[in-house]
């Protein structure tokens, strides 16, 4: 009896180690295709485009830096709140804003808004394609990802509970 306990533990913990391996290959796989993605969008970007993509990207770094430094302890100790879902901290956060702070976050996402639209009218029509392409080729992978994902929960159910 006592062996066939230990048995079935080392098996339990053989499949959750496996399946931990699988999802830590599937996410590496994934950063690796959005990187690559990225890098082929880049190469179909003029040297112009590039730079405009640069400096959003560092705008948007400082914005975030300049926000952060205007929250509180307390707002701080929301985002570090371990217990707290992304969405939950981030509603929590919203109750908390000064109207200064409403004013900065609004600003920012003005500033976003307008140097993404500057972006889109440098591109052509055939990198516009491209890049539409390019996302309904992610879309489409990250639907059958899901697809999959919810047929094997199923199955998993299913089986779990005696086939019912």
């Amino acid at each position: 009896m006592r062996t066939i306990k230990i048995l079935l533990v080392a098996i339990f913990g053989l499949m959750l180690s496996t399946s931990t391996i699988a999802q830590e290959t599937e996410v590496q796989t994934q950063t690796q295709n959005q990187a690559r993605n990225q890098q082929q969008l880049m190469q179909n970007l003029t040297e112009e485009q590039q730079a405009m993509l640069q400096e959003q990207r560092e705008l948007i770094k400082q914005n975030r830096e300049l926000f952060k430094a205007s929250l509180s302890e307390d707002q701080l100790a929301i985002l570090a709140d371990t217990e707290m879902t992304k969405q939950e901290k981030q509603a929590a956060l919203m109750l908390t804003l000064t109207e200064t702070q409403q004013i900065m976050l609004e600003e920012h996402r003005e500033s976003a808004r307008e140097s993404r639209q500057g972006f889109r009218e440098t591109l052509s029509k055939e990198q516009r394609q491209n890049i539409r392409t390019r996302m309904r080729t992610n879309t489409d992978m990250q639907d059958k990802k899901e697809m999959r994902d919810n047929v094997r929960d199923r199955r998993n159910t299913r089986n779990t509970s005696g086939g019912n």
